[in-house]
């Protein structure tokens, strides 16, 4: 199924809302679809040579796309549902899909997961955050998402941990992973639906060895304070900088020194 087209997710349930919509009473006679494009709607009994009548066509040209639609009534699928006990869910739909299928570039990923850092320190743990787009670029729920973590050392470990979707839903999905020895990593990320690939993503991070001394990279003043008072010293605040200067006592330092000059030509002269 096109995207375009699909009106739920679940195929079988997309072709019962299909078959819900009002009939079109009328269309515009074109001729048949130039080679390449693509007929997503037909007249069911109006042909053109040995043909029916495209009604709903698309094409790409270039590395933009295009849609022709040759009918005008198709308020009825917005109105007339209203008038039937239904919703004109359908009807968005289609046009949300039409917008989003133009619009996107076809190199555009689907598939984005990504670590929230690139370093890591060892023991840390390295959390994962995702998004996955169907063809039609709706996020995706359901899905199964797969991270494998490979190290590129040559007897480095091959890790894989699962996704689960977040509780934000909009298709955003979680995970993580804790204790991965020191080293670089790289990742592939695979999603699929119902035993339908949706894309693949790749990645990398670095895990370094633990550091105490950027642990706790703010400042102390308790401990400072204390080391201060034990050596003689006094702790001194950026607020107290100007009284640091009055504390200071300064002494005079000299010496005395005695040097002959009888034998010095230039004290002499």
């Amino acid at each position: 199924m096109h995207p375009l087209t699909r009106l739920h997710n679940d195929p079988v349930l997309s072709e019962h809302r299909w078959s819900e919509l009002p009939p079109l009473p009328g269309i515009n006679q074109v001729g048949p679809a130039k080679p390449g494009a693509v007929v997503l709607a037909t007249h069911p009994t109006w042909q053109v040579g040995a043909q029916n009548t495209p009604v709903i066509t698309v094409h790409r040209y270039g590395l933009g796309k295009v849609m022709a639609v040759t009918t005008h009534e198709m308020w009825r699928w917005d109105l007339m549902m209203w008038g039937t006990g239904g919703t004109n869910a359908s009807y968005e739909r289609f046009w949300n899909n039409a917008v989003r299928w133009i619009t996107i570039r076809d190199g555009s990923r689907r598939v984005r997961v990504a670590s929230d850092k690139l370093q890591y320190r060892s023991g840390e743990m390295v959390n994962f955050n995702g998004q996955i787009y169907d063809e039609n670029y709706q996020p995706v729920d359901g899905a199964t998402v797969s991270v494998t973590i490979s190290a590129k050392q040559e007897d480095g470990q091959i890790l894989q941990i699962d996704l689960t979707p977040s509780r934000q839903g909009n298709g955003r999905y979680k995970g993580a992973v804790r204790y991965l020895p020191t080293g670089e990593y790289t990742t592939r990320v695979s999603a699929t639906l119902n035993g339908i690939s949706l894309g693949t993503d790749t990645g990398g991070f670095t895990v370094g060895e633990a550091s105490i001394e950027f642990d706790q990279t703010k400042m102390n003043q308790p401990l400072l304070t204390q080391l201060s008072a034990m050596t003689g010293g006094q702790f001194y605040s950026v607020e107290e900088s100007d009284q640091l200067i009055d504390d200071l006592s300064f002494s005079a330092v000299s010496s005395q020194q005695t040097r002959s000059t009888c034998n010095n030509y230039n004290l002499v002269i």
